[in-house]
């Protein structure tokens, strides 16, 4: 017979060891036996003959064996402190919540257009203006006929701002990690 009949299947609230597992279960008890070495409750044989019944074991009774003599582990930490909403992913490696704005954006406006802009797009509003402000005022002798050289000073604090956008994890005005 290909299938078994609705009579002979197991019911898992009466005997939940006799439960096949596979291998993402198998998995989970490596990882927890590697946890529990690492905190030293596991001599290296110990460790490395429990990994290998974990990888061998077909039912959910032969991995809940694996565990008789140790304790239960905390359960793990919150991704990111206070766990804010995160409409748009998390970051990978920090856990921390992205913004739905673009850093490579965010880094092109502020070299193309620089006094500013990037930061403002980015929800930076009070960098942005603080730059658009330097720029305005260096810009001033503009006017007068003076010399453009005046310019260099917040053109160059933009150029170099623009090139930490694109190279570094710049936040939005929320503290989202721009993506």
């Amino acid at each position: 017979m290909i299938y078994r009949d609705a009579m002979s299947a197991i019911d898992p609230r009466q005997d939940p060891g006799r439960l096949r597992v596979g291998h993402p279960e198998r998995q989970q008890a490596v990882d927890a036996l590697a946890e529990h070495f690492s905190l030293g409750r596991l001599e290296p044989a110990e460790f490395e003959q429990r990994t290998a019944a974990a990888w061998a074991a077909r039912t959910r009774g032969e991995l809940d064996a694996l565990f008789h003599d140790l304790p239960a582990l905390p359960p793990p930490p919150a991704p990111y402190p206070g766990s804010p909403p995160a409409p748009y992913g998390r970051d990978g490696a920090t856990g921390m919540p992205l913004s739905d704005k673009q850093k490579w954006v965010a880094g092109v406006l502020q070299l193309v257009l620089p006094f500013g802009t990037g930061r403002l797009y980015s929800g930076r509003v009070g960098l942005g203006i603080t730059q658009l402000g330097v720029s305005l005022f260096f810009a001033m002798p503009l006017l007068t006929g003076r010399s453009p050289a005046a310019l260099v000073v917040p053109v160059l604090w933009c150029w170099l701002d623009g090139i930490a956008i694109l190279t570094g994890r710049p936040a939005d005005g929320h503290g989202r990690l721009l993506r």
